[in-house]
């Protein structure tokens, strides 16, 4: 399904049923979407699941849920940072002030109440990572090794090591400042 141009669309969000009601996303039921997955799977049709980094009532803990649900599928995952639309249910202030919604000046949801701007980035590092992997085949076969052997979790591992990047990133004088990037 990778290499295919034309592919349908899941967009989910997310699989956590907290942050789907607090999203007013009752709608979306992650049961009929497995069944949907299944029928394109032994169609042999080519499908994407869309998730969303940032939503209000999300936490690392449901983020990185979404992220194991998808590791060992051979589905093309795409993740989406959080942007507030203006006229949304999400602009209203009421629930801005509800679900501690910061945003920059573009509605880029920077922080929420269930996960601070630090969270955030770190959520998209490991986004990135996990892309990597699971998108590319980067490192794909020694993190299932590691899983399959020693029990280690894939997204938890991707995760730590996006954490030790950044911390190296912001402890070395040369930085991606000084690369350009």
């Amino acid at each position: 399904p990778y290499t295919t141009l034309f592919r349908s669309i899941i967009s989910l969000q997310t699989r956590d049923p907290h942050t789907l009601e607090i999203n007013r996303r009752r709608n979306i039921k992650t049961a009929e979407y497995d069944k949907l997955r299944e029928v394109f799977r032994r169609k042999g049709l080519p499908l994407a699941s869309q998730l969303m980094l940032g939503l209000p009532g999300g936490t690392v803990n449901s983020f990185k849920e979404d992220l194991r649900h998808y590791f060992d599928d051979p589905i093309e995952v795409q993740i989406f940072r959080t942007v507030m639309l203006p006229n949304s249910p999400m602009a209203d202030p009421a629930y801005r002030a509800e679900h501690g919604i910061d945003v920059d000046k573009d509605g880029l949801v920077l922080s929420t109440s269930s996960m601070t701007a630090q969270e955030i980035q770190e959520m998209s590092t490991l986004a990135r990572l996990f892309r990597a992997v699971h998108g590319y085949g980067i490192l794909r076969y020694p993190l299932r090794w590691l899983q399959w052997e020693w029990g280690i979790d894939p997204v938890d591992l991707l995760h730590a090591l996006g954490r030790d990047l950044e911390r190296d990133r912001k402890s070395t004088r040369l930085n991606s400042s000084h690369l350009g990037i």
